[in-house]
């Protein structure tokens, strides 16, 4: 859909334009677009078309909304729910992205813009004013402009429109295209004469074109119509231009330079691995490559695993960098099995929350279009239609970003410029120098054996070794690592006569992949039959894992399938990364455990072997069979963490991801959804809203789950839409949830739906639904006395103190210090919240400190990443206290955050009036720097 409404009001859905047949139907739709995505009461929308008329046009309202949901939506089922005109209470709200709708792409290119020309050089800003400006064509709201209603709205964009002409002009003088600058101005003058801004602007134009006489004519031109017209002289601006000229001033006629992209200016996006190691033997393509990606909005490196796709497409990255304002992103895909779920890697890799409406496609596609960004797309093979399909959204004439995409096939797109990699070449520039594949197993070498001395017998060797794995990088990594036990000698010789695999690589292009399976065979046959048990299974464990998840995969399998003892998985571990079938992940936090990764390739033989050995299904079970043990063995919410159980989780995730995927989407399965809501805290505590809500939406349509998970479904997903600020979507949820609690007293379950529903209350706090929260709290109470649980009875008193009609301090004291005997960290989250709280509404920013560091303070104790809110009331006390600019760099870090997570900002009432106090305090661009920088510590 789209809604062209600046200008004569139209819509188009899928280009075909959709007619708007008479006044009411476009006047409805035109109060609705004043405030998209907001509710509009339907007795306004009467006013707004009907105007005084007091007769009942309710239902002749009805009628046209109803029309106007199929103009709208004309592919909309019969009694399939509206998702763009919805109902809401007592009104309507249209929903809509910011690209469904030409004036809020205005205003968002408009913001853009604004930041665009303190950083950027004159000709970006010029083309962004363009694409503006391009949408632009005549009064907003047309035929509704000039109603009362519509008003506000007209003026705000015509304000903007405005602006950015200006800003056009502004760049065009950057650019010293002077003649352009005045033909726009005769424009902008002849339709806004008595801006003062335009008249400096073509005097300066004139000044820089030679025309000084007439510069200063403008000048007088401009005081008579203002005495005219207003009676007033020219602002300082003016005079000061009109003596700069006067006085000839040398600075008037400096023809601007393009900005440098320095690193204090710019900070572009720059999510890429680290290089390990360098690149040999890649120069040329390199440098040709990064001439495709400078020039094509699609490059394609296709080729045999193994032949260094991803390791060049790295070093592309870097190589072009400069290239790409908006930065450089690197999107790993060998983690997902399920093709639709591009998008949503891509869209966690950017950290982008989550659209309100639309598809995670739309949302990330709308946020890649319009910046100047080189989007790496790794390992695309096995996804190739959802990779195809996400890369067919992003290719509009309009869209800027251009990707970078691997995979073992094109993805066939129009415009798409294939690069087909090969191995490394056998021959050398000359006889002074080793050929590119004899370079880079020579440079292997010195890493793996660093006393190895390189001499004519050992170049001699690896001349041979090379010629008998054809050059292929992968067989010379592993054939290098495999050196540091067998020796050069030995391994050259197994090379060399191995009949059934290296020997053949690079026989026939067709084979090349065949050829790639044999050359990991040829070092699988070397292991024990410990180490083959282990290799196969981790092919289960797509994606980085730690020793503990290998170890539960070894162990027999169905109590019948032969495994390996515990004790002997980390030396095996150790002995698998010795023969490069594994790669050693570092921690990546202080004192974290070191993980491992297969390669792809690699672990595409491991799943062959394991499919070979019969043991797939089994050992996928004994994958989700050790999620679940972890996931149950998680501390009781907002509990104490001190055996790190939410690291532990963070380290195995993507077999948690694994174990989800095969639960909710292969398989669907009750367990599934105990196992997603058993992470519920999760979710919350490591930051990982986004994609807990995906998983909790697929639960909520598996069947056959217990009225416990069902339960603990529904309140999880309250949870979410509350902190999204979307407290009409939480309602349902919230009554299944207190429906499904009603378990019988002591029931051996009923302890857990109790907790989360007070994990429920707790998310409410800071909203407006203070009744909500005391029924769930007296739920609370009644399943804490069944259970007889002092724990969740303490809990429950901080949410009744907390929550009462005249909250007394003195009370939520009192419970506190009960909770620190205890050690009860989820009562003391609450009271803590409280005093926050308390102190933004008596003003006591000492105070409010004070209880929001010890609320951090628990908030790490309970292994949770910090969260949006506590910098958002760290800079409403700031405020309060007059350090504004600590204000400002805190509002920015928790608007940051906020976004990040898909949660409502701001959160407390306050905020809005305390920022707009710190904004009045500060100069404009020491409030944006202040907000920039915070902005900038929370991404770090």
């Amino acid at each position: 859909m789209r809604v062209r409404d600046l200008g004569l009001l139209s819509v188009e859905v899928d280009g075909v334009e959709q007619p708007l047949r008479g006044r009411r139907p476009q006047f409805i739709l035109a109060r609705l677009l004043v405030s998209v995505n907001q509710r509009v009461t339907a007795s306004e929308l009467v006013e707004a078309v009907w105007g005084d008329d007091l007769a009942d046009h309710t239902s002749t309202l009805e009628s046209h909304v109803w029309r106007l949901r199929q103009t709208l939506e004309p592919r909309r089922a019969a009694r399939q729910p509206a998702r763009v005109l919805i109902t809401d209470v007592d009104g309507y709200r249209l929903l809509a992205r910011i690209e469904d709708v030409d004036s809020l792409r205005f205003e968002r290119d408009a913001g853009e813009i604004r930041e665009l020309t303190a950083t950027a050089d004159p000709g970006r800003v010029l083309q962004q004013c363009d694409d503006a400006l391009a949408l632009w064509s005549g009064d907003p709201f047309a035929p509704a402009s000039d109603e009362v209603w519509a008003s506000a709205a007209v003026a705000r964009l015509r304000e903007m429109h405005t602006e950015i002409a200006a800003t056009r002009v502004d760049a065009l003088l950057d650019l010293d295209q002077n003649e352009r600058a005045l033909a726009d101005l005769e424009r902008l003058i002849a339709r806004a004469p008595l801006h003062e801004r335009f008249w400096t602007q073509r005097m300066l134009a004139l000044h820089r074109a030679g025309r000084t006489d007439q510069a200063l004519e403008a000048y007088q031109r401009l005081r008579r119509l203002l005495d005219d017209e207003l009676g007033l002289e020219p602002g300082v601006e003016v005079d000061d231009l009109h003596h700069r000229i006067l006085d000839r001033d040398p600075t008037l006629v400096t023809r601007q330079t393009v900005i440098a992209a320095s690193a204090d200016a710019i900070r572009p996006l720059m999510r890429l691995p680290h290089r390990t190691t360098s690149l040999v033997g890649r120069a040329g393509e390199l440098e040709r490559i990064a001439r495709l990606v400078a020039g094509h909005r699609l490059v394609t490196l296709t080729g045999m695993g193994g032949c260094g796709k991803t390791r060049l497409a790295v070093e592309v990255a870097y190589t072009v960098a400069g290239d790409f304002p908006d930065g450089v992103v690197f999107v790993d895909l060998a983690t997902i099995e399920d093709e639709s779920m591009v998008a949503e890697v891509v869209a966690s890799t950017l950290r982008l929350a989550p659209a309100v409406v639309g598809s995670a496609v739309d949302s990330t596609v709308d946020h890649l279009r319009r910046r100047r960004m080189l989007l790496v797309l790794d390992n695309c093979e096995h996804v190739i239609s959802g990779a195809a399909e996400f890369v067919e959204q992003l290719a509009d004439d309009d869209a800027r970003c251009t990707v970078l995409l691997t995979s073992r096939e094109a993805v066939s797109f129009p415009g798409e410029v294939i690069w087909t990699l090969g191995p490394l070449p056998l021959a050398a520039a000359s006889t002074e120098e080793p050929s590119p594949a004899v370079e880079l197993l020579l440079a292997r070498l010195s890493e793996a054996v660093p006393d190895l001395e390189i001499d004519d017998h050992v170049r001699a060797q690896a001349v041979r070794l090379c010629a008998a794995v054809d050059g292929l990088p992968l067989a010379i990594e592993l054939a290098a690592a495999r050196v540091r036990t067998d020796g050069l000698e030995a391994v050259v010789a197994q090379a060399a006569t191995d009949p059934s695999g290296l020997r053949r690589l690079g026989s026939t292009r067709a084979a090349h992949y065949d050829s790639l399976a044999d050359a990991v065979e040829w070092s699988y046959r070397t292991l024990t039959d410990d180490e083959r048990i282990l290799h196969r299974r981790l092919a289960v464990l797509p994606g980085p894992f730690s020793a503990d998840a290998a170890a539960a995969l070894a162990a027999p399998l169905d109590g019948a399938v032969p495994g390996v003892p515990a004790a002997a998985v980390p030396d095996l571990l150790a002995l698998l990364t010795h023969r490069s079938l594994l790669l050693p992940v570092p921690a990546s936090r202080s004192q974290g455990r070191m993980r491992f990764r297969q390669l792809a390739t690699v672990r595409s033989h491991a799943r062959r072997a394991l499919n070979v050995a019969g043991e797939t299904t089994a050992a996928e079970h004994a994958r989700d069979e050790w999620v679940g043990a972890l996931v149950a063995a998680r501390p009781r919410i907002f509990g104490a963490d001190p055996a790190g159980w939410h690291d532990a989780v963070d380290d195995d995730f993507d077999a948690v991801r694994s174990a989800l995927h095969r639960m909710l989407v292969e398989e669907p399965a009750p367990e599934g959804a105990a196992l997603v809501t058993g992470l519920g805290g999760y979710w919350y505590l490591r930051r990982r809203l986004v994609e807990g809500l995906s998983w909790l939406e697929l639960a909520e349509g598996v069947r056959g789950v217990d009225a416990v998970d069902t339960a603990g479904v529904h309140c999880a997903l309250a949870v979410r839409y509350v902190l999204q600020g979307r407290s009409d979507l939480a309602l349902p949820h919230i009554e299944r949830a207190r429906a499904g609690s009603a378990l019988p007293a002591g029931s051996p379950r009923s302890a857990e739906l109790a907790w989360a529903l007070a994990g429920l209350a707790y998310a409410l706090l800071t909203g407006s639904e203070s009744d909500l929260v005391a029924t769930i709290t007296r739920d609370v109470r009644a399943a804490a006395a069944a259970l007889g649980d002092v724990d969740l009875v303490v809990v429950a008193d901080a949410l009744s103190a907390a929550t009462a009609p005249r909250p007394n301090p003195t009370e939520v004291l009192a419970v506190y210090e009960r909770a620190s005997v205890q050690d009860n960290t989820f009562a003391l989250a609450i009271c803590a919240s409280f005093f926050s709280l308390y102190a933004l509404l008596t003003t006591d920013p000492a105070l409010g400190e004070l209880w929001v560091g010890r609320g951090r303070e628990l908030h790490a104790r309970i292994g949770g990443r910090a969260f949006s809110g506590f910098d958002e009331n760290r800079a409403d006390f700031a405020a309060m206290a007059g350090e504004y600019a600590a204000a400002a760099r805190l509002y920015g870090a928790s608007s940051s955050a906020a976004f990040q997570d898909g949660t409502v900002w701001p959160r407390q009432p306050a905020t809005r009036e305390l920022l707009r106090r710190t904004e009045e305090a500060l100069a404009r661009e020491e409030f944006r720097r202040a907000w920039r920088a915070g902005e900038e510590h929370r991404s770090a």
